[in-house]
């Protein structure tokens, strides 16, 4: 299993020099990048500075404006990249009406996708650990939207209530990337100092085969650069995968 960054987790050093943060990242021994904006670089350069670090694109999270609106350009983009997972970060659920209605977006371009040989999934946060008749919205999705994965971010599916081993178990044909992230009743910490169970998620992810573990962290302390090391740092020393 191969280590990647979520880049939103560096977004305000990004927005001073994105080069430089593709370069930490590599000298941090990420494998890999989970892309979240591109700061004014094309597809092309961006591709460019990967080969040159030695890092691949392991997925995207785009926008469902662009995903469900503009299929043929996003999958230009990421042919450009050398990507082939294409993530919707986000999506705004009130209902379950609203799971019923994302699901039929996803159906209409899953397709289209699939056709230039890439993966759609949908990566979740708290929101989607609300039950409509015993079953969680996620579940609702993934059974309505067969086509699509499920990119699991632990720390939510943990904090939404779920077991998360169970559920990456239960999905494990359709979870080849996993979200990690760690967090205490301070917030969001580096991964291994906080209370979610790095190590189980870790072992689970193995056993079914995942193929990426990202790390996240929406609010890094004391800025992105340290955090990403330090999670990087105890990956290496407190962990096993």
């Amino acid at each position: 299993m191969k280590l990647g960054i979520q880049l939103y987790s560096l977004r305000k050093e990004s927005q001073k020099d994105f080069i430089a943060v593709l370069e930490h990242v590599a000298d941090c021994g990420y494998d890999g990048v989970e892309f979240a904006g591109y700061y004014g670089h094309s597809p092309k350069e961006l591709k460019e500075h990967l080969d040159r670090l030695g890092l691949v694109c392991c997925s995207t999270h785009t926008g469902w404006e662009d995903v469900f609106g503009h299929p043929e350009e996003t999958v230009a983009l990421h042919q450009t990249l050398g990507c082939s997972h294409v993530i919707v970060p986000w999506y705004t659920l009130s209902s379950a009406a609203d799971v019923h209605e994302l699901a039929k977006k996803f159906n209409q371009v899953q397709p289209i996708y699939a056709d230039h040989g890439m993966t759609l999934g949908y990566h979740n946060h708290s929101q989607e650990f609300q039950k409509d008749n015993g079953k969680y919205w996620l579940e609702i999705l993934a059974e309505e939207a067969p086509g699509i994965e499920l990119e699991l971010d632990t720390f939510w599916s943990t904090n939404g209530g779920a077991d998360t081993r169970k559920f990456l178990l239960d999905y494990s044909s359709r979870i080849s990337l996993i979200h990690l992230k760690d967090g205490n009743e301070n917030g969001l910490q580096s991964i291994g100092e906080g209370d979610i169970d790095i190590q189980m998620i870790l072992n689970t992810a193995k056993e079914i085969d995942a193929k990426w573990a990202i790390v996240e962290n929406d609010d890094p302390k004391p800025d992105g650069f340290t955090d990403s090391k330090k999670s990087m740092d105890n990956l290496k020393s407190k962990f096993t995968f």
